[in-house]
């Protein structure tokens, strides 16, 4: 997650910027695993079968904050069904197949 949210990146800032910096970040990815990731990747699974990955959905709403307000909007209405964001989401956040080992889904449904 370091890398994803650019921890790496943070410049020399004043100590209470460093602190609005850490706190605002460590609330988004609050928001994004606990409610996004939680409610889209049931949805993403019954719809496809795919599993979402947690660090490529990071990385894409990283780099796409528009997308965030969308699916927001999705779980408050519950309506995923006609969505575009559901169907782009899977294009782009779920695990690739691998055929030479296991993705960290398939090894997490291993162990269960």
């Amino acid at each position: 997650m370091k890398s994803h949210l650019n921890f790496d990146n943070i410049h020399d800032v004043s100590e209470n910027q460093l602190k609005f910096i850490l706190k605002g970040k460590m609330i988004w990815l609050l928001v994004v695993t606990q409610f996004i990731y939680e409610v889209i990747s049931k949805v993403v699974f019954k719809k496809t079968g795919k599993a979402i990955s947690l660090l490529k959905l990071v990385r894409y709403l990283k780099d796409n904050v528009n997308v965030m307000a969308e699916i927001m909007a999705l779980i408050k209405r519950k309506i995923f069904d006609a969505s575009d964001t559901i169907d782009i989401l899977t294009k782009y956040c779920c695990y690739d197949t691998r055929y030479d080992r296991k993705n960290h889904h398939e090894q997490m449904n291993d162990s269960s």
